[in-house]
């Protein structure tokens, strides 16, 4: 029987042994594995410092173009603003002396009508006073006539 029990008791230590072995190997993958998740981690961080870096790049040349275009349009509105506005002036002359020009027409025509009923006033005048005199003649001589 102490054969048996020192042949199980070896037997043990080698399966024991072997566990040990099996157990540090699986130890040493582990912390391989850590060291890899950890070298990840690192250059995953560098990579995401990298990117953020680049997106910051990006958001800073996008914000200077669209500055940059934000003045363009600011300036082209201003720069279209300033040409209406002289449009306008230019528009608001040109009646203006069209005005200033049909008022002259206007005021020439007026003197001109004006003068007309003058005249058509003294005409006028002219048949009511030969009228007139053509009527006492004859009035005159209607009455003379049986006298």
């Amino acid at each position: 029987m102490s054969s048996s029990l020192e042949e199980r008791v070896a037997r043990i230590e080698g399966i024991l042994e072997q566990m040990d072995k099996r157990l540090n190997h699986i130890e040493s993958e582990v912390r391989d594995l850590r060291s890899e998740v950890r070298d990840l981690r690192v250059h995953f961080d560098g990579e995401i410092k990298g990117l953020r870096g680049l997106i910051e790049a990006w958001r800073a040349d996008f914000d200077k173009k669209s500055g940059d275009m934000k003045a363009g349009f600011d300036k082209r509105i201003e720069d279209s603003k300033t040409e209406l506005y002289g449009e306008i002036k230019g528009l608001r002359n040109l009646i203006e002396s069209w005005r200033v020009e049909f008022d002259r027409k206007l005021e020439n025509l007026r003197m001109e009508l004006y003068g007309e009923i003058r005249d058509l006033r003294g005409r006028f005048y002219w048949i009511i006073g030969i009228q007139i005199t053509m009527w006492v003649t004859i009035i005159l001589t209607i009455l003379f006539k049986h006298a």
